[in-house]
């Protein structure tokens, strides 16, 4: 699934450092965000893209996230707290799109 040795951990927040040339103006340096992979049925998900699974994770210093998976981050919320938000919405929502519940 994934190339060896990978950092783990797919719960994700924290500061956007740079953003990529092709990327969207959505999102720019100093951002605060946290990473959902929601937005579609998990059957279709490509875990090759996945953080932590198919690409360095939460636990390492840096790491990529596709842009279509940010979540804008107000200041009020920790990092802490929105990075465990977002793993028990997807959960939640992957539950009930999936196609075999």
């Amino acid at each position: 699934m994934c190339a060896l040795p990978i950092v783990l951990g797919h719960e994700v927040a924290g500061v956007i450092i740079e953003v990529g040339e092709s990327e969207s103006h959505t999102f720019g340096v100093g951002d605060r965000v946290a990473v959902a992979c929601t937005g579609h049925p998990i059957e279709e998900r490509n875990f090759q893209e996945a953080i932590g699974v198919g690409r360095d994770g939460g636990y390492a210093e840096y790491t990529v996230a596709p842009i279509k998976n940010l979540i804008h981050l107000p200041d009020s919320v920790s990092f802490a707290n929105a990075a465990v938000a977002t793993d028990s919405i997807a959960t939640a929502y992957h539950a009930l799109v999936s196609e075999d519940v």
